[in-house]
């Protein structure tokens, strides 16, 4: 299994989706970021397969989850992902995404 690393920028994001389904069920938030990381996980398995962003600095590669998309720099061809972000799919994803 190839590894996945988190940015601190998506460390903090995921903080904050984890409080914010929390407030409402927070058995659900933790069910939730396990099954974000597990997704994670499966990616750094298969970098190549995210949708290149060229319009983002950097192309960093993404793939949607949830209501979520998270933004990914491939680490190396073996595999392995370096997760730069995770923004909801309805936020503007060219004024959000910041590189680390």
């Amino acid at each position: 299994m190839s590894r996945f690393e988190l940015s601190t920028a998506a460390l903090a994001q995921i903080k904050d989706i984890s409080a914010y389904i929390a407030e409402d069920n927070p058995v659900r938030a933790i069910s939730f970021i396990d099954e974000l990381l597990a997704a994670c996980r499966l990616r750094a398995d298969m970098p190549r397969s995210g949708q290149l962003r060229p319009e983002l600095d950097g192309n960093p590669r993404s793939f949607p989850f949830g209501p979520y998309v998270v933004l990914y720099d491939v680490l190396n061809d073996d595999g392995g992902i370096l997760v730069l972000a995770i923004i909801h799919a309805r936020q503007d994803i060219l004024r959000e995404f910041h590189r680390p």
